[in-house]
């Protein structure tokens, strides 16, 4: 097994990613054998270790599940005891050639399978780059980065220089203080400043959900 993903609690949705309604959400489609002629729903830690697997495959590096299921304390094995996540959706984050990316899906109604199927949409990344090279790759992804395009990439705790578990007096007392240097009135520019006003949100978004 793969213990270089890291799994995460609570889930830590994208910014620009929309989510897909409560009721508009399928049923699950992802299924193992079970007993006799019975199937039963992909559960999170089969899904974790296709991930793990096709992330592997991929090249890429720093991989993180987000969702809202229960970690076992060992930060890397779901806990199987506990009552499925009444949000469903996962993020997993991952760099690819050295750049943070985000596949986030929630259209099915149980997290083993929206996590089976981001396994499945890398797997169809690693085609695209048998088929039609690294530059195809590339074009495919880049619309998956953490951030908007304006920013730099970079995940909201390093654009505000701070820990990823800063309060929201942290986040706050950060802004105002780079804000002051990236305002384009005081020598910034529009894109460093447009930046900082992102990680702001993100990163008081986050708390938010820690906290609820």
């Amino acid at each position: 097994m793969d213990r270089d993903i890291v799994l995460s609690n609570p889930l830590e949705w994208p910014p620009g990613v929309a989510r897909t309604p409560e009721d508009e959400r399928k049923s699950s489609k992802f299924h193992r054998k079970g007993s006799g002629w019975q199937t039963r729903p992909r559960t999170m830690a089969e899904a974790r270790n296709h991930v793990a697997n096709e992330l592997t495959r991929l090249g890429a590096e720093d991989g993180v599940i987000r969702s809202d299921a229960a970690v076992n304390a060992d930060g890397w094995t779901f806990h199987q005891g506990r009552r499925a996540p009444d949000d469903p959706g996962v993020a997993v984050y991952f760099r690819l050639d050295g750049e943070p990316r985000v596949i986030a899906i929630d259209i099915y109604d149980r997290a083993g399978c929206n996590l089976w199927a981001v396994g499945r949409s890398i797997e169809a990344l690693r085609q695209l780059e048998r088929d039609g090279g690294p530059a195809i790759l590339r074009a495919a992804t880049s619309g998956l980065k953490m951030l908007p395009e304006s920013t730099s990439g970079l995940s909201w705790w390093d654009v505000l220089e701070l820990e990823r578990d800063a309060t929201g007096e942290d986040i706050r007392r950060a802004y105002k203080r780079l804000a002051k240097l990236r305002h384009p009135d005081t020598g910034g520019d529009d894109a460093a400043f447009a930046e900082l006003v992102e990680a702001m949100r993100q990163g008081l978004a986050a708390v938010d959900r820690r906290v609820a």
